[in-house]
């Protein structure tokens, strides 16, 4: 992922089995979040909030979380790493 995240201006999206799991683990954990591998003065914009888990980078890199639980959320995102809907 953070190989991915130095690509300037791609999309990525981060699926997780809910909302929280994607705050709590996948952004936020100090052992494996994408906030533990990527260097803070790299980060622009970090939002935590549950629903809305954004992570933009200085290269124009968005990395945006996604629960399961709701999987319309992922229409119309333009996943670069993922099928496309």
């Amino acid at each position: 992922m953070r190989q991915w995240a130095q690509t300037p201006g791609l999309q990525i999206a981060v699926v997780a089995k809910n909302a929280t799991l994607v705050r709590d683990m996948c952004f936020d954990s100090r052992k494996s979040g994408l906030l533990s591998v990527i260097p803070p003065e790299e980060v622009v914009k970090y939002n935590s909030s549950l629903g809305e888990t954004m992570l933009r980078l200085e290269n124009a890199t968005l990395s945006r979380g996604f629960g399961v639980e709701t999987p319309d959320n992922l229409r119309g995102f333009d996943r670069s790493l993922s099928a496309r809907t």
